[in-house]
């Protein structure tokens, strides 16, 4: 009998010990491809403004006009527009100053490094920039790879005070770390 609890209690060690090993790989290895992307995409900024930073101050400044449109942004640098397709994320559906209403469904496809465990954050916030209301974006599919994986978010909101607002796709951070930091805004007006 007590050799049964012992091999009982030897198979439960080891599945822990398999478990553990495995999760200790897999936020390893997502680290070490996070940290790549960082280098890559985030390089040494000086104490001019990059070109795409002056792109969006040009783009902000055409939005005021009359017969222009502003472009979603991803931060820090790149600048693009939500319904084009941009090298790590993208919306299927929803474009640019678009009528939105509670419960805002929001379809399109991340670049597997915006996930973490399957999620990344996405907020909605009025012009004031208060926050209406928060969702994690879900992975539809594997998100374990560099390749774009399909993701859908429901947002659900009482109706704001102003009649614009911001939506806002980020980059999942679990490290925290700045450098790190990655988002898409996208402008919407509320029905």
């Amino acid at each position: 009998m007590a050799s049964v609890y012992r091999k009982i209690y030897i198979t439960l060690i080891l599945i822990v010990i398999i478990i553990t090993a495995a999760w200790v790989f897999a936020y390893t290895w997502k680290v070490q491809h996070t940290s790549e992307l960082a280098t890559v995409e985030h390089p040494q900024q000086s104490n001019t403004n990059p070109p795409a930073i002056e792109e969006k101050i040009d783009n902000e400044k055409a939005a005021s006009t009359v017969n222009e449109q502003p472009t979603a942004t991803t931060t820090p640098i790149a600048t693009t527009t939500a319904e084009s397709t941009n090298e790590k994320i993208k919306l299927t559906k929803l474009k640019i100053n678009d009528l939105v209403e509670s419960p805002l469904v929001i379809d399109g496809e991340a670049r597997g490094s915006w996930y973490f465990e399957g999620v990344f954050p996405v907020e909605l916030r009025d012009a004031k920039g208060k926050l209406i209301s928060s969702a994690q974006a879900e992975a539809i599919s594997d998100w374990m790879t560099d390749n774009f994986v399909p993701f859908n978010a429901k947002l659900t909101f009482l109706l704001p005070e102003t009649a614009t607002g911001t939506l806002i796709l980020k980059k999942d951070n679990p490290s925290g770390l700045p450098q790190n930091d990655e988002s898409m805004t996208t402008m919407v007006r509320f029905k």
